[in-house]
């Protein structure tokens, strides 16, 4: 069962979001470029801003970074820096 933050906890992600666009964009400029190293696209951006202004909860959240972390994309992204570590460190 989902339990939704509450908006007067200091700290708490309903209260950090602020249900502003901004705020939701920056969220999820962060965890593209935390994830993927880059900004997100157009649809992508739409697309996440919309959930977190749906349901601003904990559960959204982390859907939505799982989403993002367990991509093709993610996966691609990981195994090039991951490869390109280890080649440098053979040198």
């Amino acid at each position: 069962m989902s339990r939704p933050f509450k908006r007067e906890a200091e700290g708490s992600v309903a209260k950090a979001l602020s249900y502003g666009a901004s705020d939701a964009q920056a969220l999820v400029d962060v965890c593209y470029h935390a994830v993927l190293g880059r900004a997100p696209d157009p649809a992508g951006l739409t697309a996440y801003c919309g959930m977190i202004h749906d349901r601003p909860d904990r559960e959204t959240l982390i859907a939505m970074v799982r989403s993002i972390a367990m991509s093709e994309e993610a996966r691609d992204y990981r195994e090039h820096h991951l490869s390109a570590q280890e080649r440098s460190a053979a040198r």
